[in-house]
C-alpha cells in the first residue's frame, strides 16, 4: 500500500471514528461517512468492505492511540500514582467526548466485535495494571501485602461492570463520575499513607472532592 493510500485510509478512520463518537452507532452510515470526507461511498468501500469491518478498525486503531498517550503520561510523571491519575483524568476527559450511545450500540448491535475488543484490552490493561501495581510497591506508595492479581481483577471487573446498563443506566450514572468513584476508590483501597498524601493533594489540585 503506498502512502498515498496508507493517508487515505487513515482520514477515514479518524473521521469515521468522530462520527461514531458523536453520533453513535446505528445512525452513521456508509453514505454519511463518505458525504462528510468529500469522497465516493466506493472509496470508503475499498478500504472496508462493511460498516462492522470499519467500525473494528475504528476502534482498534482509537485504542492504540490512547495506548500511546497513556504511555507517554506514564513515562512524563514522577511517580506511579500521579501516572495512573493522569491516565483516570485522561480517560475521563474522552468519556466526556464521547456519546454514550457508542458503546451501548455497540453491545447491541454488534456484540461478537464488542467482547472481542473487551477480551483483547482486558488482557492488555491486566498486564499494564500489574506492572504498575508492583512499581507502585516498589516506589513505598502502594500495600505490599496487597495481592497484585487479586487487585488488578476486582479493578477490571468493575470497570467491566460500567457497561451494565440495567445496573447502571446512562440517565443516573454518568460514565466520568461512575469511572473516577471506581478509580479512586481504588487506589484508594491499595495505597499506603505516602501514596494516600500523594493521591489527596492530586484530587485537591484537581477540586475533586470524595468525602
Amino acid at each position: 500500500m503506498n502512502s498515498q493510500n496508507q493517508d487515505s485510509k487513515a482520514r477515514i478512520l479518524d473521521e469515521s471514528f468522530e462520527l461514531f463518537r458523536k453520533h453513535g452507532i446505528h445512525y452513521v452510515t456508509m453514505d454519511l461517512i463518505a458525504g462528510t470526507l468529500g469522497i465516493s461511498k466506493k472509496t470508503v468501500y475499498a478500504n472496508f468492505p462493511s460498516k462492522e469491518d470499519l467500525l473494528y478498525h475504528c476502534l482498534r486503531n482509537y485504542i492504540g492511540q490512547q495506548r500511546n498517550v497513556m504511555k507517554q503520561l506514564l513515562e512524563q510523571a514522577p511517580n506511579v500514582m500521579e501516572g495512573l491519575v493522569s491516565l483516570a483524568w485522561e480517560s475521563t476527559s474522552r468519556m466526556s467526548e464521547t456519546n454514550p450511545l457508542m458503546y451501548v450500540e455497540l453491545d447491541k448491535y454488534y456484540p461478537k466485535l464488542s467482547k472481542e475488543l473487551m477480551d483483547s484490552r482486558r488482557e492488555e490493561d491486566y498486564r499494564e495494571l500489574v506492572s504498575l501495581i508492583d512499581r507502585g510497591k516498589a516506589q513505598g506508595l502502594m500495600l505490599q501485602g496487597i495481592n497484585t492479581d487479586i487487585a488488578t481483577h476486582l479493578f477490571l471487573a468493575q470497570v467491566q461492570h460500567m457497561n451494565n446498563y440495567e445496573l447502571f443506566p446512562i440517565s443516573n450514572y454518568p460514565r466520568t463520575e461512575l469511572f473516577t468513584h471506581i478509580f479512586i476508590t481504588f487506589l484508594r483501597g491499595i495505597a499506603t499513607p505516602k501514596g494516600q498524601a500523594v493521591l489527596n493533594a492530586l484530587l485537591e489540585q484537581n477540586n475533586i472532592s470524595t468525602g
